[in-house]
């Protein structure tokens, strides 16, 4: 029996952002993660960079579909922790279940994140597990991002929210 693939409303909106950015074209360089009447940084050219999104963040994803578990193929969804250092260096922890096989806690992933002046960026990691993924992110204000797996195979969108400014550590 084939199974229907359910489309999250994150999704939904992550296209629409996408088709903004393309509607806005190179306007959408100068955006702004901080509004005119920041205080605190009134004043400051802050751009999108790397640099802007250093800190410690947490990541909740939709229920997607995977086909990384030979014959175990179907829903998937995961929740954990980003650190971001101000190099771009990435590392954390998540838990992961795939429906009716598996929930997976604690598994560490490492990888990089390079962000664009247009806020938009590439996530490159690998799992504790030895398996690489690369994600396109959206950099929406200085305390939320959205992350979109690239992967047609493994489908998948999550939010992803500042906790701290501090790149921490897991362990």
């Amino acid at each position: 029996m084939a199974r229907e693939r359910r489309c999250a409303p994150l999704a939904q909106m992550a296209g629409m952002v996408l088709v903004l950015g393309l509607v806005a074209g190179p306007a959408a360089a100068q955006v702004r993660i901080w509004g005119e009447d920041d205080k605190e940084h009134q004043g400051k050219n802050r751009l999108c960079s790397i640099e802007s999104v250093a800190g410690t963040w947490m990541f909740a994803t939709g229920v997607g579909q995977q086909l990384l578990i030979p014959g175990q193929d179907g829903d998937i969804t995961a929740i954990g922790t980003m650190h971001i250092s101000a190099k771009g260096d990435v590392s954390g922890v998540f838990d992961v279940t795939v429906a009716d096989f598996m929930f997976n806690p604690d598994q560490t992933y490492t990888g990089t994140l390079v962000v664009g002046p247009d806020c938009r960026g590439t996530l490159s990691f690998v799992t504790g597990t030895g398996s690489m993924r690369i994600d396109s992110m959206a950099i929406l204000d200085q305390n939320e991002m959205w992350g979109m797996s690239r992967d047609p195979a493994n489908l998948w969108t999550y939010q992803v929210r500042r906790v701290s400014r501090t790149p921490g550590r897991d362990r």
